[in-house]
């Protein structure tokens, strides 16, 4: 404190001031590690295929209306026909669509991947 001669006193006024500084420190790492791990697994199956077979059947036989589609067992027949002129129908042939089955085993070894992680800290 200072005083004047006109009797001023003076006080100083101290300010503080912050300053912030920031710096990386290293407290300890982590270490990730992976592997990938193979398994063979037996696959064992039966698989069943259909498919169709065609056959044409001659009929030539005169008829009073168009017969419809119909199935006998595995057999879908479909009727082929023309009109002739005196306005008769006559089944010219008959169109066998036949569905046959099959079926056979799969059996193989179908190999399977994954990942594992392992996680430590040092």
């Amino acid at each position: 404190m200072t005083q004047d001669t006109d009797k001023t006193v003076r006080i100083p006024i101290v300010e503080e001031r912050l300053q912030l500084e920031k710096r990386t420190v290293e407290t300890g790492r982590v270490r990730v590690t992976s592997k990938v791990v193979t398994e063979t697994h037996p696959v064992h199956e039966t698989l069943t295929a259909e498919t169709v077979r065609v056959e044409h059947v001659p009929v030539d036989q005169w008829v009073s209306d168009v017969p419809p589609v119909r199935t006998e067992g595995d057999r879908t027949i479909i009727s082929v026909i023309e009109e002739v002129l005196v306005k008769r129908i006559r089944v010219i042939e008959e169109i066998h669509l036949i569905r046959e089955r099959r079926e056979t085993v799969f059996d193989e070894a179908v190999t399977l991947r994954r990942t594992e992680v392992d996680v430590s800290r040092d």
